[in-house]
């Protein structure tokens, strides 16, 4: 089974962004590296304080857009200008190395300067640039090349150039502090708003040296110049600063020497609300809930009419099909050894970087909630496939599902009424998806969304999928005609002849394309437009589709409601409740059954003396029952406070939502919320009722 896919053809017009350079004419155009330029944030180093030895780089690791490395390749170093110092013996002609099987090459010391790398495999040749900083402190880095290698069907070498295709580029530097190297400093390299976030994410070393690549589309050229390296580690202060500042891409090239100096943080943050799942209750996610989502949970699929893309098409086309019983939510403790098993079925593969052969990994403390399978012994250990094809699997096809499904984890009600200042949501992440389709239009789409409870149901408030999927193939030319490798667009199983997109099997994750997933504490999120509200947050995963489920999923752990700054994109997208499209319904089961998702969370209290809006969405199915009317009732110590009544002229499909405003009263009183759903005749056909106490404040 294959997704259609669209390909179109985008010029594009690059220009120089940032300051000039005293270089020759025929280096106007290389990058510029200029971290002592007058606009560069300073950074204050103690007069006694702690400051990185500067090296030369003498060992290289050079990896293709897949992050593979380039093994046997012929690399010419060449320099365009270099700055002698009284350490380092200035680069005065070209080397000629030759990698070894991971990609190695070792030089002797380059200094300070800018270099031409030209890579040879075979017939194919790319240039691209290297700037060494003056603050060099590491002795090694990794480079991304624009350049695909896969096998013909002989077991030859094909290499593809994809210079031009898209933006291949590489950072690498030191963290310290005052007394010495940061070690486990989280890094990355962002976008804003272009690009949703991260494109990269990495981590120091014990020396405090850090390498972070990315392959992403052309088309963010600006946006990522314009972007922000953010640096955050647990017990400092967040380093922010501008990447035009730093540093001048035109395309792709490598920089290193990018240095950042850490001020321990001396502020207590202010902790409104958490959750660690640490008390765990028959497999729940701590005080959150788990369900599966319904029809009417699903944001509206596009319309299929002329000129549709072949993208909307196919979500129009998978989206009648049921959703998995069960929700993938569950509650993962440390220990438990799952290994996904269709990694051990050859369905998907490790990222270059991953060592984890398939191993699903420990939560950061002892519990969190995950979104995968962990019954252990089926063909879904370890992954999100749900419900899986009898038939046998093809290899490399990614992982195929009977249906697409998705789930949500829903939190208590938090009370946010009483706040002043800034706040943000902020969570630790570990998260594994399909690499084909990533993007936010896409699949296997990850977001957080909130509820005030006024009626308005749910609504998107980020969304943590890349903007762009990552770049494996050229484009095709102006007559229109493919002009990559078939090796490249596709794996072709022998033995059924059925084909898959090329990165079937590979991941995405929250560190990038094909690279090993980690735990990462994320980029805090802005809730201010929430304050004064009483708010309910859900996190939720939709594959959107049955292909690419083969991967390990998506892990939570810490969600913190703080006083800290947010600034990670806010969503601008509109989620739409309501089928997915008209006409088209979901397989009616034999029995009639109703399913209300409430607000407030029927498991918690209600401060006394508040008015409360109480909202229940209501979906229902099976049979050939037909709903006429539903009611909403609040009792306040078994007296009727207020109720509201929707007929069937306002229902959404087999859906809809109530809301009634109520006051709860004092903390010696209780309250009870009912619902009763009745037939076209006016006959009650299914009632429930849920209590809160009323707590003192």
């Amino acid at each position: 089974m294959t997704r259609s896919l669209l390909v179109a053809s985008v010029a594009l017009t690059l220009a120089a962004c940032g300051g000039g350079s005293d270089n020759s004419s025929d280096t106007d155009d290389q990058p510029v590296f200029n971290p002592s330029a007058p606009e560069a944030p300073v950074v204050p180093v103690p007069e006694e304080g702690f400051a990185p030895e500067a090296k030369g780089i003498s060992d290289i690791t050079l990896v293709d857009a897949y992050g593979s490395p380039l093994a046997n390749a012929n690399v010419t170093i060449s320099p365009l200008s270099t700055v002698a110092t009284s350490s380092l013996r200035a680069l005065s002609s070209s080397i000629v190395v030759v990698t070894d099987s991971e990609g190695n090459l070792v030089t002797s010391d380059l200094e300070p300067g800018t270099y031409s790398i030209l890579v040879s495999i075979g017939t194919v040749s790319v240039t691209f640039t290297l700037v060494v900083g003056e603050d060099n402190a590491g002795d090694s880095m990794s480079i991304i090349a624009p350049l695909v290698i896969s096998e013909d069907v002989d077991g030859g070498v094909v290499a593809v150039d994809l210079s031009g295709e898209g933006l291949f580029v590489s950072l690498s530097g030191t963290v310290f502090d005052a007394d010495g190297p940061v070690a486990d400093a989280q890094l990355s390299i962002s976008g804003g708003d272009e690009t949703n976030g991260a494109v990269a994410t990495g981590f120091s070393d014990a020396e405090g040296n850090y390498t972070l690549t990315f392959n992403v589309a052309l088309a963010k050229l600006a946006a990522i110049s314009e972007g922000r390296i953010r640096v955050h580690a647990e017990g400092y202060l967040p380093y922010v600063v501008t990447v035009s500042d730093e540093l001048e891409i035109n395309g792709t090239s490598a920089f290193s020497g990018l240095n950042f100096e850490l001020i321990p943080r001396e502020d207590e943050v202010t902790v409104f609300y958490s959750e660690d799942f640490e008390q765990s209750v028959d497999g729940s996610c701590g005080s959150w809930t788990e369900y599966v989502l319904q029809a009417s949970d699903y944001f509206e699929a596009p319309e299929e009419s002329e000129g549709a893309s072949d993208l909307s098409v196919a979500l129009v086309a998978i989206a009648p099909k049921a959703v998995a019983d069960d929700t993938l939510w569950n509650s993962h403790s440390a220990g438990e050894g799952i290994v996904n098993q269709a990694y051990l079925d050859g369905l998907v593969v490790m990222a270059p970087d991953d060592s984890s052969e398939g191993a699903v990994p420990d939560p950061e403390s002892n519990i969190a909630c995950w979104y995968g399978d962990d019954v252990t012994g089926t063909a879904t250990t370890g992954n999100f496939i749900g419900e899986a094809d009898e038939n046998p699997q093809d290899s490399l096809n990614g992982g195929e599902s009977l249906s697409y499904n998705a789930g949500a984890i829903v939190s208590p009600e938090i009370d946010l009424t009483n706040i002043e200042g800034s706040v943000s949501l902020s969570f630790d992440t570990w998260w594994e998806i399909e690499s084909v389709n990533p993007n936010e239009n896409g699949f296997d789409l990850m977001t957080v969304e909130y509820n005030l409870g006024d009626g308005g149901g749910w609504q998107t408030l980020i969304r943590l999928n890349p903007l762009t999927d990552p770049v494996t193939e050229p484009v095709a030319n102006s007559e229109g005609e493919d002009e990559y490798a078939v090796a490249v667009l596709a794996v072709v199983d022998e033995e059924s002849d059925e084909e898959y997109h090329s990165r079937a099997s590979l991941p995405y994750s929250n560190t990038g394309f094909n690279r090993s997933p980690r735990w990462i504490a994320h980029e805090p999120v802005s809730l201010d437009t929430l304050v004064g509200n009483f708010v309910t947050l859900r996190f939720v995963l939709r594959t959107q589709d049955d292909l690419y489920n083969g991967f390990r999923g998506w892990m939570l752990d810490n969600i913190r409601i703080t006083d800290e700054i947010g600034s990670f994109p806010i969503s601008d997208s509109t989620y739409l409740p309501g089928p997915p499209y008209d006409g088209i319904t979901e397989p009616e089961p034999e029995t009639f059954s109703v399913t209300a998702n409430y607000t407030p969370n029927p498991d918690f209290s209600l401060n006394e003396g508040s008015t409360r809006t109480f909202t229940a969405d209501v979906s229902w199915a099976g049979g050939d029952q037909v709903v006429g009317s539903i009611k909403l009732q609040v009792f306040r110590n078994e007296l009727l406070v207020e109720e509201v009544t929707v007929t069937d002229e306002v229902f959404l499909g087999k859906s809809t939502s109530l809301y009634v405003d109520a006051y709860v009263g004092n903390s010696s009183d209780y309250v009870e919320v009912t619902l009763t759903v009745f037939d076209d005749e006016g006959e009650v056909i299914y009632s429930e009722q849920h209590y809160h106490s009323v707590a003192a404040i």
